[in-house]
């Protein structure tokens, strides 16, 4: 995949060498780079947005129903201007801050399964 911004295809190169994040059937990761609005001097600024595959079930114990992409971050892409490892480190941030968020959702639920057993 090419993308405008060198930041951003340093990253994908990146991330495509551990397989399974950026490439493959249902990639982890997906990157959309759209253009946004021209500045004054009339320079297109890039904006990228990082989507992650979410799967949806209604149940631990069943496979689940449907998976579906969902915004991870979005971001200019000026911020990171010759900062290739500040854009990963944000997107692995925002990545592990959610899987955080994930286990606490099943701790959670977990935890009220055992009260109601009780």
């Amino acid at each position: 995949m090419l993308f405008k911004t060198k930041e951003v295809q340093q990253v994908f190169d990146y991330l495509s060498g551990m397989e399974g994040i950026v490439n493959g059937e249902k990639p982890l990761l997906k990157f959309v780079e759209q253009p946004s609005n021209p500045t004054m001097e009339g320079k297109i600024n890039y904006w990228l947005s990082v989507e992650y595959l979410n799967v949806e079930t209604h149940s631990l114990t069943e496979e689940p129903d449907k998976f579906r992409y969902m915004t991870l971050a979005a971001q200019s892409v000026n911020d990171y201007k010759d900062n290739t490892n500040g854009l990963l480190l944000r997107i692995i941030l925002r990545l592990a801050d959610q899987l955080r968020s994930t286990q606490q959702d099943v701790n959670l639920l977990n935890r009220d399964y055992k009260l109601i057993r009780k």
